[in-house]
């Protein structure tokens, strides 16, 4: 018990971490732009985040980005526009690239690299799943980690993104979303 609390402060620590270091200085990333529960707007922002930055990582473009970012359903009307959008891309890619996800001082303590958005994104990408399924069907959680995050759910397999065929091993990851990775 005391270990799933570890865990679960572990995450809400990063997610806080990501959106207050990075989320702060863009107007999208604004808690007022974003649609969720109040009690997920870190974990929303910090996972929108990362989703720009492993996408870039995978050397995804600009414009390929903000295709993803557009059809989210977490932007609150107004929708952005693609040059906001396009604005959001460039301020977490300049952040990542000059001081990654928040600086090397507040991830040294709960065991991720600053350096490592894939797999900081599994992890709260997994934290959100398993916050969702809480409340929803294994279906309906299947429907949002596809229309949010664009990660497909496979009965009996891990999640894997829709445009990329391979197939994680199994056994890897403990959550329903542990080896997802950024997607389409």
């Amino acid at each position: 018990m005391i270990q799933v609390e570890v865990r679960v402060c572990r995450r809400i620590i990063i997610c806080a971490g990501i959106a207050t270091s990075v989320g702060r200085h863009h107007p999208l990333l604004d808690p007022a732009r974003i649609v969720g529960n109040p009690s997920d707007l870190d974990l929303l922002r910090a996972l929108l985040i990362l989703r720009i930055a492993v996408l870039d990582a995978r050397g995804r473009s600009t414009e390929h980005i903000t295709g993803l970012l557009a059809k989210n359903p977490v932007f609150a009307d107004p929708k952005p526009d693609t040059d906001q959008l396009t604005s959001l891309v460039e301020h977490v890619r300049q952040h990542v690239e000059r001081d990654g996800l928040v600086g090397s001082v507040l991830l040294f303590g709960v065991g991720l690299r600053a350096e490592d958005p894939e797999s900081t994104y599994a992890l709260l990408l997994d934290h959100w799943s398993c916050r969702l399924a809480r409340a929803a069907t294994a279906a309906q959680v299947a429907r949002e980690l596809d229309r949010h995050w664009g990660v497909e759910a496979r009965t009996g397999e891990a999640l894997v993104p829709q445009s990329n065929g391979r197939r994680p091993s199994r056994g890897s990851g403990s959550g329903p979303a542990a080896a997802a990775e950024a997607g389409r």
